[in-house]
């Protein structure tokens, strides 16, 4: 009901239907004035009464209410795509115009963000805080099972006595890759806590970190679970082979249900 009550006052503000659209991020709209075949040229360059271009509309968050629900690191990064997105369809020069109030397009992003800035950043530092505690933990135990690996060692050699057991060789790799990976996300976590968390760090740079922290925690978790199994089978020793499918069952139960 908004948007068609704004609709009416199009004229009346000096307004086109491209800045009631991006002002109420109707994206659909957007898009399909944008493949009309009518004068863009005209409509991207109209300045409204109170000299707003298109990209000061898209900096508007008066209108972004019903987007609040949304996680805020992604809400702002979904933001600045947006305003990327609108600012090629303008002439370059637009972007340093001036509104009545004096403040250009991107300073006007940044003052109307500002609230959604600290909440992303807020969001960010605890997830990663806490996911590295949970990197931290796998990487410890994956350390730990490295020398305490399932059987007893073979006492004249050395070498663990079911090194020749196929499910051996899958215990020793998942527990390295779970290892490796659980370092990386570490890593990954430490590099995102020591950003300086910039407006501009939200469009790609931490989104990015954040995707290859998870990946690798969520691969070691992973591996994690398949080492665990790999153990369970290597230490398990039963002659009646449905007892030994159940318990095999159950060793991957947890897999199972991570992959789901």
């Amino acid at each position: 009901m908004g948007y068609l009550k704004a609709l009416e006052h199009v004229s009346d503000q000096g307004l086109s239907i491209m800045h009631v659209a991006i002002s109420y991020h109707q994206r659909d709209i957007f898009e399909r004035v944008r493949k009309m075949k009518i004068p863009m040229t005209r409509l991207v360059r109209r300045i409204d009464n109170n000299d707003y271009t298109l990209l000061h509309h898209v900096s508007d968050m008066t209108h972004c209410s019903a987007r609040s629900l949304r996680n805020r690191a992604l809400q702002l990064q979904d933001e600045l795509k947006w305003f990327e997105r609108v600012r090629k369809l303008i002439p370059s020069h637009y972007t340093m115009n001036h509104s009545k109030g004096g403040q250009t397009a991107p300073d006007f992003f940044e003052k109307s963000h500002a609230n959604l800035l600290r909440e992303a950043q807020n969001w960010v530092k605890q997830t990663t805080e806490s996911s590295s505690v949970i990197a931290v933990l796998i990487a410890t135990v994956a350390f730990t099972v490295a020398y305490t690996r399932p059987g007893r060692s073979d006492r004249s050699i050395g070498l663990p006595i079911l090194r020749h057991h196929p499910f051996f060789m899958v215990f020793t790799i998942t527990d390295v890759l779970s290892l490796v990976s659980s370092l990386t996300s570490v890593v990954m976590f430490i590099s995102i806590l020591t950003s300086p968390f910039r407006l501009q760090d939200f469009g790609k740079s931490l989104p990015r970190k954040l995707t290859v922290a998870f990946t690798f925690l969520f691969l070691a978790v992973a591996v994690t679970m398949l080492a665990f199994s790999a153990t369970v089978i290597l230490i398990v020793h039963m002659n009646k082979s449905w007892t030994t499918s159940i318990v095999y069952g159950v060793a991957f139960v947890l897999v199972t249900v991570f992959a789901l």
